[in-house]
């Protein structure tokens, strides 16, 4: 039953990698293995997700697009933590990236609450999740439409 889920959860270009291996409870150590072999590479992960980070594009000051945006950047944090990679060890650097992403509107926010000192990166990511909530409030009372 565990193989089967398994399998059914991959993409069809990572079934074909796997494909041969018989569904039986003996085998469900096998394809573990092999998808750990071909995908388990924990420093290509975090190089990824990290060029994620980087390579964000600046999205529109509606809420969809942050709404977007934030939900990406989050999964790349989240997934760096996973990886024993906490905004600890890469905030002070993610910061002006991030900062240079944002939506002027949003951007001059940022600056208005924190004048004199940057925010932490959890203050800035707060920030963004604050907007996109409010837009999304907004977004009914909006006569320019969807």
């Amino acid at each position: 039953m565990k193989f089967n889920f398994l399998k059914g959860q991959l993409s069809e270009q990572v079934k074909m990698r796997v494909e041969g291996i018989m569904a039986s409870e003996d085998n469900y150590n096998l394809l573990v293995e092999t998808l750990q072999d071909n995908y388990g590479d924990k420093t290509a992960i975090k190089n990824a997700h990290c060029v994620g980070l980087v390579t964000m594009v600046k999205p529109q000051h509606t809420a969809s697009a942050l709404r977007t945006f934030y939900d990406s950047l989050m999964s790349d944090m989240r997934s760096l933590t996973t990886l024993d990679l906490p905004t600890t060890r890469y905030g002070d650097f993610c910061f002006p990236v991030l900062l240079e992403k944002l939506p002027e509107k949003l951007l001059t926010n940022v600056l208005k609450e924190y004048p004199c000192a940057n925010p932490t990166i959890d203050q800035l990511i707060l920030m963004i999740h604050n907007e996109v909530k409010k837009l999304e409030k907004m977004k009914p009372f909006d006569p320019s439409g969807p």
